[in-house]
């Protein structure tokens, strides 16, 4: 699942430099990056991102004709995007930069990500029996879909830092109704570490 950050700035606030400070961060820590930039910025060459304190790296260019995802998959994946002047794209090109071509997209019809969708065939197909549900907002989509996969014999599990409901009351009310009735509840970080030793068929425990 992708996650997108979009960080703004003034001009001379160094955004460009800190898009390959995290680009190295990130090789350091071994994962692949892949830096981007819109054809329109030249201005220190087509494929150059630099910064005015010195800072330099190669880039890919996307013309305003391109596919973002297209781009993407001819590399074989990576770990990490990071786009420079990423307001020279175009509303196509953003509107792709959260989803890879990997990830499933549903399109809801109602408040439940189940009701009259694929959904459900889609992850009995890839073997799930454990479903994540975060998202806005808990007392009505969130409530819907955890209900349903509830009611489909999924293991559900909601990040309560991950949900957000139309009052505080209503986010502790729903959180208490799932907890109760049908979903663990616990924080990101403790499903995360739950995940990590969590072996296909294995019950998830948050402790």
């Amino acid at each position: 699942m992708a996650k997108l950050y979009f960080k703004y700035g003034a001009m001379g606030s160094s955004k460009s430099a800190q898009a390959l400070i995290t680009q190295f961060n990130y090789e350091e820590l071994g994962m692949t990056v892949w830096l981007i930039k819109p054809s329109v910025d030249d201005r220190d060459g087509a494929n150059i991102v630099k910064s005015r304190v010195g800072l330099m790296r190669e880039a890919e260019v996307v013309s305003p004709t391109d596919s973002i995802r297209e781009l993407y998959s001819a590399t074989g994946g990576r770990d990490v995007i990071i786009a420079d002047e990423a307001q020279f794209f175009t509303p196509e090109q953003i509107d792709e930069l959260p989803i890879l071509p990997e990830d499933y997209v549903v399109n809801k019809r109602r408040y439940s990500g189940f009701f009259q969708t694929d959904l459900d065939l889609t992850l009995r197909d890839m073997g799930c029996e454990k479903v994540i549900v975060g998202g806005a907002v808990t007392n009505i989509c969130v409530r819907g879909t955890v209900a349903d996969a509830f009611q489909l014999d999924y293991e559900v599990f909601v990040p309560k830092d991950c949900v957000r409901a139309t009052s505080e009351r209503e986010q502790e009310s729903q959180l208490w109704d799932f907890e109760t009735h049908f979903a663990t509840v616990c924080t990101s970080e403790e499903l995360i570490a739950a995940m990590d030793t969590l072996e296909p068929g294995d019950e998830c425990r948050i402790r």
